[in-house]
């Protein structure tokens, strides 16, 4: 495969369903395989000649001269022509070029493969992603091609690749691929599904038996038989994403009117194998196991991991409990899809033609899965007894999808691979996605329809360091030494870290397993609780000479105790002493204070004092040493007396009793700021009370 074809393909199949139309007629895959190759022309218009040489070239398809000018010209509000040079050039209208480009450019899948790169560029690394899942995608395309032609046409020999074989791929590119399609993104399902479906429309242009569409008519009135691989898918022992694919693709079947079949060999495959798991599990199944632990390890979906789901938060897991359940889930199962059991074989497995043709199958089948390193599911004896089955009820309608009537629908590719193999008739076996690639071409379709189609399509990973039912072992060895969830949880996670090296290694039985874990546990839990002695003992050690020092730090704190106890004394009557100080300073700074208003206040009785001394020395002039020239108080009295009036005398009389009565006032005045005790006292007291 060139990487430039993968791309061609890849972008003819968003062409194809860009319109999200699956239903296509002949002539509308003929009319946008001509708009594919307008848009990938590196010219602007092409001949028809270089339009036939760019198909075959880039698509590996013939086309007819007339086939393309039919088109073209009955589509011309799609294409433009002209006639020069006796050559008809075709181009796209602006209008429907610029259509398609923003249909299959904003969300090819490249795009969606540089989004996934830059989610997970940690897991990616130095891997070519791109080259990788367009190999992968081409490699989905290639199988469903070769298995279309073969239902379509049952002559055809098997020349490619009919399973997508994992061997191909190393464990690190599986892991990119899976988180690929497990990747949720609607959009890029729908993408993934698209190029799947091309590969129908590429075998309905190159069958050359006159088929040239399918239709829902064509695919109702069916019948399915389930292999006991799709039971387990949907009853979710397989988990729980398996399931909701399983059940939406079942769902689909009932939505286009078709039988789905349990055959009385799958129905005792199941119940018997169930049954045979069980008694696998209780050999070794114990109350003391922690199914909380066992579910923490990533291991395989199967019945193991089932049973330790099932069983957690349950004080009853009786294992005949745990059986009855899953057989009513089985029941529930198949009244929810309509599934009828058939008891009655449409063969007479006592003729010894039939016994031979029942042992040659299962030889073969047993054969070609061990030849070919296919995973061996399931029992081959049951395989051929379901493959003759289908046989017997196709009689001699098997020559095309259209007139074959019953299938079998199963999971097992070496199965599948085998049968594709052996004859020229429509195939028995088909895959889950192989059938619902079909399906949702023609029935509504929903986000979760792409998502379950891309699901089936996961590569297996062959890089288990253990199985379910191992684990279940080792955890039961385990569980023997100890109860605790906690050692059991690390004991075996230390196991997982080592690969359980030791432990567990090719041709080893269930048995030496068991004994195994339970010596790793008891010699890990020994050597633990001598190492806890060991701890102990130098705990003990430990403590006894923390204690030494713990003495002497006590006796030494009680020392610094009493020593700061003695400082603080000190401080205390230094501070009592300072106290007492600052007190006594307080009280004379108070007392100065007070002193100096006291004196402030008294101050004003002298000054009264000296001015009452002048009034009683200015009335002893006035009656006094007329004779001194300064005795201006007498010249007054006189100066009053040269006015002949009476009221020379009122006027006299009046001066010397405002004089008498000043005087009176001032020596009042003066004696309670200055005599006074009582006054005296209270006015301190009361500058003191300010002051403080």
């Amino acid at each position: 495969m060139s990487e430039e074809y993968a791309n061609q393909l890849f972008r003819l199949a968003a062409v194809l369903y860009a319109d999200n139309n699956y239903e296509v007629t002949p002539k509308t895959i003929h009319r946008k395989i001509i708009e594919s190759v307008l848009l990938e022309s590196k010219s602007v218009e092409c001949t028809v000649h270089q339009i036939i040489d760019f198909i075959h070239d880039n698509y590996n398809l013939l086309f007819e001269e007339e086939i393309i000018k039919e088109i073209v010209n009955n589509e011309q509000d799609r294409f433009l022509t002209d006639f020069r040079d006796g050559n008809l050039y075709i181009c796209l209208t602006q209008s429907r070029r610029q259509t398609l480009l923003s249909k299959i450019e904003a969300r090819n899948i490249d795009y969606f493969i540089a989004e996934f790169h830059d989610k997970y560029s940690q897991l990616i690394d130095d891997v070519d992603a791109r080259l990788l899942i367009h190999r992968f995608l081409y490699e989905i395309f290639s199988s469903n091609t070769s298995s279309f032609q073969k239902l379509i046409n049952s002559k055809k020999g098997v020349t490619g690749l009919i399973n997508l074989e994992s061997t191909n791929y190393t464990e690190k590119e599986k892991e990119i691929i899976n988180n690929f399609l497990f990747w949720d993104n609607a959009d890029k399902n729908k993408a993934i599904f698209d190029i799947s479906s091309y590969a129908l429309e590429y075998c309905m242009l190159t069958n050359k038996n006159g088929v040239s569409s399918i239709h829902l008519t064509n695919l109702k009135s069916k019948s399915f038989y389930l292999d006991t691989n799709i039971i387990y898918r949907t009853l979710g022992i397989n988990g729980e994403d398996r399931k909701k694919r399983s059940q939406t693709f079942l769902k689909k079947f009932n939505d286009a009117g078709e039988k789905l079949i349990i055959s009385k060999s799958t129905d005792f495959e199941f119940k018997e194998g169930l049954k045979g798991h069980i008694e696998k599990i209780s050999k070794y199944n114990t109350p003391r196991i922690k199914s909380v632990v066992y579910q923490e390890v990533k291991v395989q979906q199967d019945i193991y991991n089932f049973y330790h789901k099932w069983r957690i938060g349950k004080s009853n897991y009786n294992l005949d409990r745990f059986l009855a359940e899953v057989l009513s889930l089985y029941d529930n199962f198949k009244k929810e899809f309509q599934i009828e059991t058939e008891t009655l074989r449409p063969y007479d497995a006592e003729k010894k033609n039939v016994k031979e043709v029942l042992d040659d199958y299962t030889s073969k089948i047993s054969s070609f899965k061990a030849n070919e390193g296919h995973e061996i599911i399931g029992s081959a004896t049951i395989d051929a007894e379901n493959i003759l089955w289908v046989e017997a009820k196709r009689g001699s309608n098997n020559q095309n999808i259209f007139d074959t009537k019953y299938f079998f629908i199963s999971t097992d590719q070496g199965l599948r691979r085998w049968d594709y193999q052996r004859k020229d008739s429509v195939p028995t076996v088909l895959l889950p996605s192989q059938w619902l690639s079909i399906l949702l071409r023609y029935l509504d379709r929903t986000d979760d329809d792409f998502k379950s189609f891309v699901n089936f399509l996961n590569l297996k990973n062959n890089e288990v360091l253990i199985t379910s039912e191992r684990l279940h072992i080792v955890l039961a060895g385990i569980s023997e030494m100890t109860e605790d969830i906690i050692q059991q949880r690390t004991l075996l996670n230390n196991l997982i870290e080592n690969k359980f090296n030791g432990v567990v290694h090719k041709g080893i039985s269930n048995n030496e397993i068991f004994e195994n874990a339970k010596n790793y546990a008891k010699h890990e839990l020994e050597e633990r609780v001598e190492l806890l002695s060991v701890q102990n003992e130098k705990l003990i050690k430990e403590q006894e000479k923390i204690s030494s020092d713990l003495e002497e730090h006590k006796a030494k704190v009680l020392e610094d105790i009493n020593q700061l106890r003695d400082d603080k004394s000190r401080i205390n009557n230094r501070l009592s002493e300072k106290e007492a100080e600052n007190k006594a300073l307080k009280e004379e700074l108070i007392a100065k204070e007070v002193n100096e208003e006291f004196r402030k206040w008294q101050k004003q009785a002298y000054w009264f004092l000296l001015i009452g001394a002048l009034i009683c020395f200015c009335i002893y002039l006035m009656f006094s040493n007329e004779d001194w020239e300064y005795n201006y108080s007498y010249k007054f009295i006189k100066y009053i007396d040269s006015f002949n009036s009476s009221a020379r005398g009122a006027i006299l009389l009046g001066l010397v009793l405002a004089l008498l009565s000043g005087l009176w006032k001032i020596v009042s005045f003066s004696w309670k700021r200055l005599i006074d005790k009582d006054e005296k006292e209270k006015k301190r007291c009361n500058i003191k009370d300010e002051k403080i």
